[in-house]
């Protein structure tokens, strides 16, 4: 067995020297393009150590306390452009993909249904499925007009709110974007639990759609009050993910002849931008299925010539520092979040098939901001609506969760850089489970990191203390309702990306947690590979691989950025992991005919860390009531920067006091912010079954607390808290298994009264 660091070296920023692409005027910037000039150009003001950034200063305005353990290897990284990948000479690992893209993806997709869902994380899917993902049971099967007040249904929506079943979503604003996700989630659900009921319901609403090909085709350029029965080029984004999806999982030829016919005939001029840009995602993977090559062309004109690209290419090259983004939102630091997270990775993605590194850079530079300045404590960026800082009253929008995950699935497939995977599963096992309810039949449309039954977003704002804002609290369906469309795509899409292929004709393991894996590798075995674990409630991850003859392929495993010393058990041997830069390790054997099984083990520890808030100055934020509010009214916008928190972890998972009903109810306590003064109590038996994240979680924190003068947990104090109260030992759970009440920004105790 040996064990290499062969994934790739990432390369760091390199510095912009004379050239400001702040300053390029969008017609310059355009001509550059053309002529392939910007390939160089970098953002300086994210260079770092003479042009090699660091994975750990994306939490640059975090000071950490001495007594913080365990060794965050993340901060030892240099942030990745992205490993050399091969030219890509074995066959793509998904049978379906006929083409690669000009600069190959440092992972590759596999197959639809290659990935299953698997032990607890199969619980969890298994509840989606019947709750927000079941075609009986979601909104969009059962919605009458009187259950949704604050809009006038038209007629058609009356008729038939059952996804696109009669050929095109009806004509109301938000049906056709919330139905477009529910049926993209459905289509995903069904092929990674395998569960022909769901595909074949969604096979029917793609039969009626590729029979009225006008409704599909159509694309909203108008204002919603003038649209009529016209489809949003957004919305046809959202839709043909799902009808790919299909394709690839089913190999039915007349989706991509249908894909194939509507984007062909496509001009890329009809862009309006901003979300209408998502369509490229359409164009290259229907090209990599198969279509013509034009479509490709036509995703290239759309991102190289748009003003409204071209716009954001420039805000992405641009001054990124913390002092421009707090003073006036630079690197477009107050967009809209889920505009956000769908236009950012769109130049990465177009990179790949133009060449063009600026483009990549600059989506490189947007995750990095994020990171910086709108990442929450349960791993997703705040976005009351638009971006707004880093804060334990800023909300998060359950459209973002499944849509940060999203994007960074698609940064993992195109960088190759293990930083994507950490983002993925902090993000998965925090804000994903804080987003829903156990039974998967409700959620909410904000989570904020610090939230109990007094907080003003669950009794009203502050200029309208007897109105209750909704938006905090879990119900069956939201107004508007795309979170409720939403919700059902973040599982599977986790699911299919937990391994990925190599170009090199292996396998990765991309992120840890139960799956299980049947697909040819090392020349055409069969081949299958069952990860089993707890993780991560565990440390310890079983990976039992099955050929059914010898064969010869490297298994490539992301090791943690967090994790300091991975071992991996091969045949007996322990030896320990060291990852290349990318943050990924690659074991390369000869696997017997039968059954060969691999143990890793991932060290986890707590982790206490001091930190401080950042307030992005955004003035103009959230939805409140259908109606625009200002800022000192929205009582989920942060307004404080530098406000001292202490955030407790171990391993991906975040770690909050429960606050729901059945709780004690005290929530007022500052904590010591020392893990070595924290205890972790581990699972003695297996996990509940079927897991739902329950209240009486499989792991707990001990932590050394003081109870002091807090009535409101949306307003952290100024300093840390000099109290002489007793000193008590208060419970810490998962921030998922926590739910809707909780507190996980916490205040911090002073050691000694000064």
């Amino acid at each position: 067995v040996s064990l290499t660091q062969s994934i790739g070296s990432r390369a760091g920023f390199s510095a912009l020297g004379s050239v400001d692409a702040h300053q390029i005027s969008l017609m310059m910037l355009a001509i550059a393009i053309g002529l392939g000039l910007v390939a160089h150009v970098q953002a300086a003001a994210l260079s770092t150590n003479n042009g090699a950034g660091r994975a750990g200063d994306m939490y640059h305005h975090a000071s950490e306390e001495a007594g913080t353990t365990a060794h965050d290897a993340s901060e030892q990284r240099a942030l990745a452009t992205g490993p050399k990948a091969p030219t890509g000479t074995h066959p793509q690992p998904d049978p379906q993909r006929v083409n690669r893209p000009l600069v190959p993806y440092a992972l590759e997709p596999l197959q639809w249904g290659a990935v299953e869902a698997h032990g607890w994380i199969r619980d969890w899917a298994t509840a989606a499925r019947n709750g927000a993902g079941s075609p009986e049971h979601a909104m969009f099967a059962n919605l009458k007009a009187h259950d949704y007040p604050p809009f006038h249904i038209p007629l058609d929506c009356q008729l038939s709110v059952d996804g696109w079943k009669d050929g095109r979503p009806c004509s109301l604003a938000f049906y056709d974007e919330d139905s477009a996700y529910w049926i993209a989630g459905m289509t995903r659900l069904g092929a990674v639990l395998h569960d022909t009921t769901l595909i074949a319901r969604v096979a029917e609403d793609f039969a009626a759609v590729m029979a009225n090909p006008d409704w599909f085709n159509a694309t909203w350029t108008k204002g919603r009050a003038d649209r009529g029965r016209e489809a949003e080029g957004w919305v046809r984004s959202i839709y043909s993910r799902a009808l790919l999806a299909y394709y690839d999982y089913t190999g039915d030829p007349q989706i991509l002849e249908f894909l194939s016919s509507s984007f062909g005939n496509y001009s890329a001029s009809n862009s309006q931008g901003g979300r209408s840009l998502t369509q490229i995602e359409a164009c290259v993977e229907a090209h990599a299925y198969g279509a013509p090559r034009e479509l490709v062309d036509t995703a290239i004109t759309m991102m190289t010539e748009s003003p409204a690209s071209l716009e954001y290419l420039e805000a992405l090259l641009g001054d990124c520092s913390k002092g421009s983004v707090e003073q006036h939102g630079a690197c477009l630091n107050h967009e809209h979040g889920v505009t956000f997270n769908e236009q950012a990775k769109l130049y990465a993605m177009i990179s790949s098939w133009n060449g063009n590194s600026s483009f990549r850079q600059a989506s490189v530079n947007a995750y990095r901001m994020a990171a910086l300045y709108d990442v929450q404590v349960h791993g997703v960026v705040s976005s009351n609506e638009n971006l707004a800082g880093i804060g334990p009253n800023v909300g998060t929008e359950t459209c973002d969760v499944s849509d940060f995950m999203y994007s960074n699935e698609w940064m993992l497939r195109i960088i190759g850089d293990g930083m994507y995977g950490d983002h993925l599963e902090k993000a998965f096992y925090n804000a994903a489970p804080g987003a829903v309810n156990r039974s998967f039949e409700g959620h909410v449309y904000y989570q904020s990191p610090n939230l109990v039954t007094s907080s003003p977003g669950v009794n009203g704002p502050a200029n309208e203390p007897n109105v209750t804002d909704p938006r905090w609290e879990e119900a069956w369906y939201h107004t508007p309702p795309c979170c409720t469309g939403n919700q059902v795509r973040m599982l599977p899409n986790f699911i299919h990306h937990m391994m990925m292929g190599t170009p090199d004709g292996g396998l990765a393991i991309t992120m840890h947690g139960p799956s299980a894996l049947t697909m040819m590798l090392g020349g055409g075995v069969k081949t299958s590979v069952v990860v089993t674990t707890d993780y991560p409630f565990s440390e310890i991850i079983s990976i039992a691989v099955t050929s059914a003859a010898a064969a010869e392929w490297p298994l490539t495993v992301r090791v943690p950025g967090w994790c300091w010393a991975a071992l991996a058990k091969v045949n007996g041997v322990v030896t320990t992991l060291s990852p290349d830069n990318s943050g990924f390790a690659v074991i390369e054997t000869t696997w017997a005919a039968g059954t060969t099984t691999l143990e890793l083990t991932l060290p986890m520890a707590i982790r206490a860390t001091a930190k401080t808030t950042f307030a992005n100055g955004n003035q103009d934020i959230g939805i409140y009531n259908q109606t625009r509010m200002p800022f000192a009214n929205f009582p989920g916008q942060n307004g404080t920067s530098d406000l001292p928190f202490c955030v407790v972890e171990y391993g991906p998972l975040t770690f909050a006091l429960p606050a729901e009903q059945g709780t004690d109810g005290i929530f007022n306590y500052a904590i010591d912010c020392d893990a070595r003064a924290m205890q972790v109590s581990k699972p003695q038996a297996a996990l509940p079954q079927p897991f739902d994240w329950p209240l009486v979680a499989p792991l707990t924190i001990t932590a050394t607390a003081a109870q002091f003068d807090w009535p409101d947990v949306w307003k952290l104090p100024k300093a840390k808290v000099q109290t002489a109260a007793p000193r008590t030992d208060i419970k810490l759970i998962p921030y998922g298994c926590a739910k809707q009440f909780h507190v996980s920004m916490f205040p911090i105790l002073a050691n000694e009264i000064e």
